[in-house]
């Protein structure tokens, strides 16, 4: 079997006519998509996207990746499914929104006859998640499980199609259907020898990203690696670098209590635990202003005329 095999296969089998066979599935699942994300900004979004990023590395330990497999298993999900839907919480709480969309690419070698045929066969899966904070992430896992496994079945129709055929909104500030990727890296080799010549993965960062935010998982030994890309122009590093903490502080409370309501499940670690409330006990001093804010601005005029009132950039 040859690539052009497969070109006439998928010509003569998943098309039918100008439209792709199966594609009713996604007109109705992305029904009433969000046009946008609502995760809080570091700042405005530009008028045009410059695709300048940045990378922020964080580590599951081996222990949480494992309960987080087996949590998976006894569920009938793979790690993929399980972290998807742990993300898409994630995302959840942190927007505020319970409608979350997110990208993810696909191999696209769902035959043994094409495992190991030289070609092109990657798309793009657009992927829904509904939250309900009420549900425990044990019956969330299975909600996503269920719509992943309909997503993989209607796996051929291609990410350009589904943008011309539902007509997004387009804006040069954003990118079409998703602006959020995730992908899982489990089969990868991180190094090799050829005739006595050891290779050996490089981390190199590029700069760029291609959305606003992309999470890639890289399983390995010793856990899962994650590696968090954004937009500079959107997102501060210590923003994402938080992000990258509250996701681990919530994969140990669901592996912890995967029956809880998911509303209940932290996303504080100890330390900020302990921050926040050593914050709390400061001693109260709203006691000694005035009722209102604009008799503290006018209190302050009186006392520093001369200074500045308002400094913004520089």
């Amino acid at each position: 079997m040859q690539y052009h095999d497969y070109a006439r296969w998928q010509h003569a089998t998943c098309r039918r006519g100008d439209e792709f066979v199966g594609w009713e599935f996604w007109r109705d699942y992305l029904a009433d998509l969000p046009e946008v994300h609502a995760l809080p900004l570091d700042a405005p979004r530009p008028a045009e996207q410059t695709h300048r990023g940045a990378v922020v590395h964080t580590h599951v330990p081996g222990p949480i990746a494992k309960r987080l497999s087996a949590l998976g298993q006894a569920q009938g999900a793979t790690l993929f499914i399980t972290l998807h839907a742990a993300f898409s919480l994630l995302l959840s709480r942190c927007s505020g929104e319970a409608d979350i969309v997110i990208g993810t690419p696909i191999a696209g070698r769902d035959g043994h006859e094409v495992e190991s045929l030289i070609g092109c066969f990657v798309n793009t899966l657009v992927l829904r998640a509904r939250v309900d904070g009420d549900r425990s992430f044990e019956g969330f896992l299975q909600q996503c499980r269920g719509e992943l496994l309909d997503a993989y079945q209607h796996q051929h129709v291609p990410f350009e199609y589904l943008v011309e055929a539902l007509k997004p909104n387009r804006s040069l500030q954003h990118n079409p259907l998703f602006q959020i990727m995730f992908a899982l890296h489990n089969q990868e080799r991180t190094s090799f020898a050829l005739d006595g010549a050891q290779f050996t993965r490089l981390k190199q960062d590029s700069g760029t990203s291609k959305f606003d935010l992309s999470l890639d998982a890289i399983e390995g030994k010793d856990g899962i690696e994650l590696i968090w890309r954004y937009a500079t122009d959107l997102f501060r590093e210590e923003s994402v670098r938080r992000m990258g903490e509250a996701f681990q502080t919530l994969l140990a409370s669901i592996v912890e209590a995967p029956g809880r309501p998911m509303r209940e499940l932290s996303l504080l670690s100890p330390a900020v635990r302990r921050e926040l409330l050593d914050f709390a006990a400061l001693p109260d001093v709203a006691a000694s202003l005035p009722a209102h804010l604009g008799d503290a601005f006018a209190r302050i005029v009186r006392s520093h005329p001369d200074r500045p009132a308002l400094v913004e950039g520089g």
